[in-house]
């Protein structure tokens, strides 16, 4: 495999990288309304000769950067939207935001965009040298904190000529993504009611009461789905003042399963109890599906080349510093975290011994291929891609080990050195395994015909065939 050529295209542009890294961290953007973070991959990559369509599937921060002609061709996915609440400090290892409430890269999409958007320009270059032939296609996919771009992208076709595609996650380890992730529906339930004053509340129906009793349903409903079935919610508008009966209310639910046919059966009753909710409280109400995504399918032909590819690339090494900085950060971590995510690292074959010791702070090994885990409790819209075509994941070392996802601290590690290290090694990763695939006709055909056989009993049907648009009203 052409690993020189590539590894050191991007060892001699890591400083652009970084810039382009660092800029998306210092302007977090959240879901569908990344437009500062989307145009600086976009205006990158168009610079170094990339055809660049912007707005597409109805979204005006998705874009797809192509270069190259024929086949094969692929897919590189990244992501850049931030999340609420994560605001942080460069450098600091207690909570200082830098807005308060407002957004950070707290699951460091700063660096998962930066990092395909780099393996895209490296491909570039082997392809301009003569190296490999095809087509190489960077995917700016927005919103996958909320689970829509990559689900609408695959609905407008964008996914239609690709042979297979790859990207990562930032994270504590080095290794293939072993963890199969959720399917979900997200959908905003609005219920109407009459308003009157509090005092006399036989004049009116409160849409609160029927939020409330449809979250105390769900709450029942939960002893009698399946253990991995994850239901929660949060009220977006409760009313204004106490003392009126409130004629709207709202809840956001998230209902997740391991698999799409389960999230579909569990959905049907989260829908029957807001019904019966209506039906207590002489309310009405309305859904709106805001968005749907698949479980993640593996891959296992193409993740073994993964492995095999960051064996060959070598995990990357931390200083001295970077290690103490690491451990100031996990001093700040609730009680039990270290040792929680100790005891899985063991599970899974690596022993980095107790907290507080020296090996369990920043990961320096390439974790065994040894097969796939439960799932992983979180969703992605990953998964449709993975329905619809070849798809393989890495995770590669940005924080320290045991750091929370979704957390200030995974914003602080995101936006330092650290993060920086483990997003060139990612970008060296899925750029040697991209040539690879486009030099190896039987593997991709091998990787093929496995997702062939993997979805013959279950075709992708899209979670988001019902919607028109895509919400980027919310």
């Amino acid at each position: 495999m052409p690993l020189g050529s590539v590894a050191d295209f991007l060892t001699e542009n890591a400083e652009a990288l970084t810039e382009l890294s660092d800029g998306i961290w210092n302007t977090p953007e959240l879901a569908l309304h990344e437009t500062k973070s989307s145009e600086t991959l976009a205006a990158a990559l168009e610079a170094g000769g990339f055809a660049v369509q912007r707005g597409v599937a109805g979204m005006p921060t998705a874009f797809t950067a192509t270069y190259g002609e024929g086949a094969p061709v692929i897919a590189l996915l990244g992501e850049f939207d931030a999340l609420p609440g994560l605001s942080q400090s460069r450098g600091a290892v207690e909570p200082r935001p830098i807005v308060v409430n407002g957004p950070g890269h707290g699951c460091g999409h700063n660096l998962l965009g930066t990092a395909p958007a780099g393996a895209a320009m490296a491909v570039r270059h082997a392809i301009r040298r003569g190296d490999v032939q095809g087509t190489v296609r960077f995917y700016g996919c927005p919103a996958e904190e909320t689970v829509v771009g990559k689900v609408f992208m695959v609905k407008a076709g964008l996914f239609r000529d690709v042979d297979c595609a790859l990207t990562w996650h930032p994270g504590p380890v080095n290794r293939i993504m072993a963890e199969p992730h959720t399917a979900l529906n997200s959908a905003r339930f609005t219920f109407h009611g009459v308003s009157a004053h509090a005092a006399t509340p036989e004049h009116g129906r409160s849409a609160l009461d029927a939020v409330e009793l449809m979250n105390v349903g769900c709450n029942f409903l939960r002893e009698h789905v399946p253990s991995s079935t994850r239901i929660h919610y949060v009220i977006t508008d409760g009313g204004l003042a106490p003392n009126v009966v409130p004629p709207r209310a709202e809840v956001w639910y998230y209902v997740r399963a391991p698999r799409r046919a389960q999230v579909e059966e569990i959905y049907a009753r989260v829908l029957d109890v807001a019904r019966g909710a209506c039906l207590m409280t002489g309310t009405t109400h309305e859904v709106r599906l805001v968005a749907g995504c698949y479980d993640t399918l593996q891959c296992r032909t193409i993740d073994d080349l993964l492995h095999e590819t960051m064996e060959a690339v070598g995990a990357p090494k931390f200083t001295g510093e970077e290690h103490a900085w690491a451990r100031a950060l996990q001093a700040s971590f609730p009680e039990g975290t270290m040792r929680k995510a100790l005891d899985e690292l063991r599970r899974r074959g690596t022993d980095l011994g107790e907290p507080g010791d020296p090996r369990a702070t920043l990961v320096e090994t390439i974790l065994p291929n040894n097969g796939y885990s439960e799932s992983a409790g979180g969703s992605t819209d990953v998964g449709d891609v993975s329905y619809v075509v070849p798809t393989g994941e890495i995770r590669a070392v940005t924080a320290p080990v045991g750091t929370p996802g979704h957390s200030w601290q995974f914003c602080a590690a995101a936006g330092s050195p650290i993060g920086r290290r483990g997003m060139l090694f990612a970008s060296k990763v899925l750029a040697t395994a991209a040539c690879e695939l486009m030099r190896g006709p039987a593997l991709l055909a091998k990787a093929r015909d496995e997702h062939r056989r993997a979805t013959a009993d279950a075709p992708y049907v899209s979670p988001v065939r019902a919607l028109d648009r895509p919400p980027i009203d919310l």
